[in-house]
């Protein structure tokens, strides 16, 4: 229930007086005023019945709850309920009740939550825990105007940028991209943000940690035309970064942030690049799905090799999702055109 999240984060306890004078005995009188409130409001809630009936029913072993004489509430409390669910439930009232145990009770609860993925369709998880959309630049998109940058953070060796490429491509935006780092890409970006912020175009600019100085200005143009209302409404622009403190905050606090770093060791790495890469495959040939697994297996591996240079290597070069989508482009150009219509 989404109203359980808001409990969990301690706000939307909304209880009334008489709520929380008919709270079970098992509730400690001496409990803060905010904490009775918090159970309460959970208590009336219709699909925490359960959980109510137990401490009316089980008083003395929620009361061995409270009291630490018992670990965990009485398995009655959450009957019926999804393992999630139940846990989330549990959670709130270790808030509400025994403290020392909340950090324990979240820890079981998020450990049901992603171990167990067959309960998150049942449980309406809210946008901070969702993970269907995590990284997905393109559904972040209508979240933003033209006063509200993108702004892409990763760890050195991770470039998230070319998604954002990708996305224009195939939404047949006009994209401006832009290497900063420069005296003459400034000038550049310059041009090319006030011909965007008319036009209606993208603009991406890549590594602004180089040029942090500049970041001030831009903040401030952006800001100005979002006052003025004198950027055209599909205008959007998009800042690439490696994670750093030079950044400035008031540009920090105006974006949409996205977080990208490569994942840790070679089945995660694997898996991710290959389920990304499933989604656009050709269905034919059949030699395409093969080979490009091999592909993202072979880019698994080197990318995790990276992390022990210089040892093995002559030269740094920051491999990513980029490289391994020319490999597969170029896999099933070859491979098509060797089968020349064939399937």
């Amino acid at each position: 229930p989404s109203a359980w999240w808001d409990m969990l984060l301690g706000i939307g306890a909304r209880a009334t007086d008489n709520e929380i004078g008919n709270l079970p005995d098992c509730v400690p009188a001496t409990a803060p005023l905010q904490e009775r409130q918090l159970l309460a409001t959970f208590f009336a809630d219709p699909q925490a019945h359960p959980v109510a009936a137990s401490a009316q029913a089980d008083g003395s072993a929620w009361k061995d709850f409270v009291a630490a004489k018992a670990a965990t509430l009485p398995e009655a409390a959450t009957q019926g309920m999804p393992p999630a669910a139940s846990g989330l439930a549990r959670a709130i009232v270790a808030k509400a009740l025994r403290p020392s145990e909340f950090n324990n009770a979240v820890d079981r609860f998020l450990t049901t939550l992603f171990d167990g993925q067959e309960d998150l369709g049942r449980l309406q998880l809210p946008p901070f825990l969702s993970t269907a959309h995590l990284y997905d630049i393109e559904a972040v998109l209508p979240e933003l105007d033209g006063g509200t940058p993108l702004l892409l953070l990763s760890t050195p060796g991770y470039d998230a940028s070319h998604k954002v490429e990708t996305i224009a491509r195939d939404k047949r935006m006009r994209l401006k991209a832009i290497a900063m780092g420069s005296g003459e890409a400034v000038d550049e970006a310059t041009v090319a943000l006030q011909s965007a912020m008319q036009s209606g175009s993208w603009v991406l600019l890549k590594n602004v940690h180089l040029c942090p100085g500049y970041l001030d200005d831009l903040e401030k143009r952006v800001h100005t035309a979002k006052l003025e209302g004198s950027s055209h409404a599909n205008f959007r622009l998009v800042l690439a970064s490696e994670t750093t403190s030079k950044l400035p905050r008031s540009l920090v606090r105006g974006s949409r942030i996205l977080t990208f770093e490569p994942p840790p060791g070679i089945k995660s790495s694997l898996a991710r690049t290959f389920s990304t890469a499933a989604a656009t495959l050709p269905q034919h040939p059949a030699e395409v799905t093969r080979l490009t697994f091999v592909a993202a297996w072979l880019h698994a591996v080197i990318v995790e090799r990276t992390r022990y240079v210089p040892l093995g290597w002559s030269k740094r070069y920051e491999f990513s999702e980029a490289d391994f989508n020319r490999t597969a482009g170029t896999v099933a150009a070859w491979l098509q055109q060797a089968a020349g219509g064939r399937h």
